[in-house]
């Protein structure tokens, strides 16, 4: 999924998969110069932009109503009292499902995909100030971070360096811990990470780790390597990124939508073949018969 080499497959596509290959790309904010980099994410495999789209829309929070958690130690530091109301506010968007757009990073706007400009550069391009377009924590963690002072019209009035870490999943969010801008690279959300994965059951049964981590982690996960932390002498996975630091569950993903892609395109053509998808989708096929086409629209 790492390689930029096109398969025969990819460099033939059909008319379907062309027109979802060029929707993807206008979808995607780009930078740093986005007609370059449209025409950069155009010259690479269908493979390729998918990774880069999910890679972006997994920054956003969809809007649905959540039921707020938290986890075990994240009252272990006493809160300002200055930020007690604002997180009181962030509970209220989550718990009602209202828009959460204002609270993320600003680059979550603009950096869906950013060209590299320089083929000397190594390792992840993480969304560090503009520089890339993957969120360390989400890709490293699956964290999500928040400010806790909306942004409106690009620009946060009253802005404090205090940021959320928290879990967020389909019908609840796990609040972590406060921290700040400096945290990504903090041994305490490496921790707060090793405790939630280990809540949801993801140790490494039957491994047993008695050692701390290395004094250079951080500069081991920003390169791509995995690495496990102890929770209750358990040993707990970090770092779950492909070497370009992609998080795996995206890049197991893509292969699956590939999959599923090289398996019904043809398919779509035929009446037989998009009720099939659509029973396996649990969606509706509103258009059959119009050109070959296929408009799925989610069941009730």
């Amino acid at each position: 999924m790492d390689s930029r080499t096109k398969s025969p497959k990819e460099e033939t596509l059909s008319p379907r998969l062309r027109s979802l290959k060029a929707a993807l790309i206008d979808a995607i904010p780009c930078a740093p110069d986005e007609e370059k980099a449209r025409a950069d994410l155009a010259s690479e495999p269908l493979a390729y932009v998918i990774k880069h789209y999910m890679a972006w829309i997994d920054r956003l929070i969809s809007k649905r109503p959540r039921r707020v958690e938290f986890a075990s130690d994240f009252w272990k530091d006493a809160l300002p009292d200055h930020l007690l109301p604002r997180l009181a506010d962030l509970m209220q968007v989550f718990t009602t499902g209202e828009d959460l757009s204002p609270y993320l990073s600003r680059y979550v706007q603009t950096h869906g995909y950013v060209q590299q400009l320089s083929k000397k550069r190594r390792g992840p391009a993480w969304a560090d100030g503009g520089s890339g377009s993957l969120d360390f924590a989400v890709n490293m963690f699956d964290i999500h971070h928040f400010h806790f002072t909306p942004a409106h019209g690009g620009k946060r009035k009253g802005q404090s360096d205090a940021l959320l870490f928290a879990s967020v999943h389909r019908d609840n969010v796990r609040f972590l811990m406060v921290g700040d801008h400096k945290s990504f690279d903090s041994e305490a959300l490496r921790k707060r990470a090793a405790a939630a994965r280990h809540a949801e059951g993801m140790a490494l049964k039957g491994v047993t780790a008695d050692q701390g981590l290395p004094d250079d982690i951080g500069h081991m996960l920003r390169r791509g390597l995995m690495v496990t932390d102890t929770v209750h002498g358990e040993a707990v996975p970090l770092g779950l990124t492909a070497l370009d630091g992609t998080s795996l569950w995206t890049v197991r993903h893509v292969s699956k939508v590939m999959g599923l892609l090289h398996d019904y395109d043809a398919k779509l053509d035929t009446p037989t073949g998009r009720s099939e998808f659509a029973n396996l989708m649990n969606v509706v096929d509103d258009l059959e018969g119009l050109n070959g086409s296929l408009s799925m629209a989610t069941s009730a």
